[in-house]
């Protein structure tokens, strides 16, 4: 029998070891891969998961390692995008080392952090979307929206107690003009993982509001910080919105996606402010101006239309004066001829009048006589068709009379017929009379059995019959009643 050669596994995991050693020991690379998760130990330490993934798809992975002596470093390197950097999600370029441990397995150890891939990432990410923005007409389509000559009535968007939150509402709180503005605060995160969501979140509250304009603020940051405002989602909401969207996100050498769809950006939030009051002062400045025009424009209008005035009033008493001279002879020959004229007329119509009144006097006697005659004759009339309509109504009536009294008397026979066989069934279903037919109420603990009623061998039960009552003990227990009158006698 042949003895089979066996190995430990210490010793095969330390031989892997040592070749992997020989071949990639000392030897660094840049590997370009997706964080799928990562943690941080209590000791220093920093433990990931590295993934390539294709279509959705895992293609491979791995266990990465930065050891805490390297995570001060690459803190150094990366700066305030530590954070956002390493997180889940991220895709990092990283110079590292190989390594293999006969516990641990294979391990990746991260030496150091390529920050400007990161941003070169961004940038072309953001250079999509910009892309996709166009194709899709969405650039410029914001500034198409109504924006008013006074913003007045603002949404804010923005974390409250930040500096830029701060810096704007002071803009507008302590303008030098006295303008008053009326702010609502929607708050929300505008930096890390749910900023996005909240962000958008406050825009679907603002989607049934009455707004002159939308103001997003942040105070500024680093590429990495401000990525939530190139994102695709957030700046085709944006875009299409129903109001005018205003941003100031805080950053002096780079513009995001969302300043690219917005009705117009600015680099701070104090810009926005600035922009609002100085747009209310330059519609102060035009109405004023426009006043003082109108006003000056009116007291010239006033004043040349009281000197035409006083010159027309002058050359219309000097032109009366003349005219009243030459017409005063007219005026009295006018006078004369036309008080002969009426004068002729008044006879005329006195004439008239009397023949009038002759016609007027005679006239309506007449007519009185004629009317009286026909009111006696129409009088009779109405008298004698009254008498007879009363005789046939009397003689209706009695007929009537006659034919109730024969249907209430019909109807209060029938009924007391009914009453007397009613009065009958009492005494008929008096108990007394059911037992004197020998039938008999049985009781258990003065409760009378029905057919709900449970019995037990040796329950002491009640006969009462018409004349006695009797005490019985159960020994038996048969079926139960066939009968069905029995059954219904049970039930009532």
């Amino acid at each position: 029998m042949t003895i089979k050669k066996t190995y430990s596994l210490s010793k095969i995991l330390n031989g892997i070891k040592l070749h992997l050693e020989q071949r990639v020991k000392g030897k660094y690379f840049w590997l370009k891969v997706e964080i799928s998760n990562i943690s941080f130990h209590r000791s220093g330490h920093c433990y990931i998961d590295l993934v390539e993934t294709k279509n959705s798809q895992i293609l491979a992975q791995c266990k990465a390692t930065i050891w805490n002596y390297n995570i001060d470093v690459i803190k150094s390197e990366l700066g305030t995008d530590f954070n956002n950097i390493l997180k889940k999600g991220s895709e990092i370029l990283c110079y590292s080392e190989l390594t293999y441990h006969e516990i641990y397995g294979l391990q990746i150890k991260i030496i150091s952090i390529d920050k400007s891939f990161i941003i070169g990432e961004l940038e072309k990410k953001k250079q999509n979307t910009l892309e996709q923005l166009k194709n899709e007409g969405l650039i410029g389509k914001n500034k198409e929206v109504y924006l008013p000559i006074v913003i007045q009535k603002i949404a804010l968007i923005g974390s409250p107690n930040t500096s830029g939150h701060i810096d704007f509402l002071k803009q507008l709180e302590k303008n030098g003009y006295g303008f008053k503005f009326e702010v609502i605060e929607y708050h929300c995160q505008v930096q890390g993982d749910k900023a996005e969501i909240e962000i958008l979140s406050a825009l679907n509250k603002l989607k049934n509001k009455t707004f002159d304009a939308i103001m997003i603020i942040r105070g500024g940051g680093s590429k990495l910080d401000l990525e939530v405002f190139n994102s695709y989602i957030l700046a085709k909401e944006i875009a299409n919105f129903h109001l005018p969207v205003f941003t100031g996100i805080g950053h002096e050498t780079d513009i995001s996606v969302i300043d690219l769809v917005a009705n117009k950006y600015f680099k701070t939030p104090s810009a926005v402010g600035s922009y609002l009051v100085e747009r209310a002062y330059q519609y102060y400045v035009k109405v004023t101006s426009s006043y003082n025009y109108i006003k000056e424009y009116y007291n010239r209008k006033i004043l040349a239309v009281k000197n035409k005035l006083n010159s027309n009033t002058q050359y219309l008493h000097s032109k009366s004066h003349s005219i009243t001279r030459l017409n005063r002879g007219s005026l009295h020959t006018i006078s004369n001829r036309i008080i002969s004229q009426v004068n002729h007329r008044l006879n005329q119509e006195k004439s008239f009048l009397n023949l009038g009144v002759e016609v007027i006097n005679a006239k309506p006697k007449n007519y009185i006589s004629n009317q009286k005659r026909s009111f006696s004759e129409f009088k009779e009339m109405i008298l004698l068709y009254s008498r007879q309509l009363t005789s046939n109504a009397i003689k209706n009536n009695e007929q009537n009379l006659n034919l109730i009294f024969l249907y209430v008397r019909s109807i209060l026979k029938k009924e007391n017929n009914f009453i007397r066989s009613i009065e009958d069934i009492p005494e008929i279903f008096d108990p007394k009379n059911v037992l004197k037919k020998g039938y008999s109420i049985i009781r258990i603990n003065d409760i009378v059995i029905n057919n709900k009623t449970i019995l037990k061998l040796g329950d002491e039960i009640e006969i009462e019959l018409y004349n006695r009552k009797l005490k019985a003990v159960i020994t038996k227990d048969t079926n139960k009643w066939q009968s069905l009158i029995t059954k219904m006698l049970q039930k009532n």
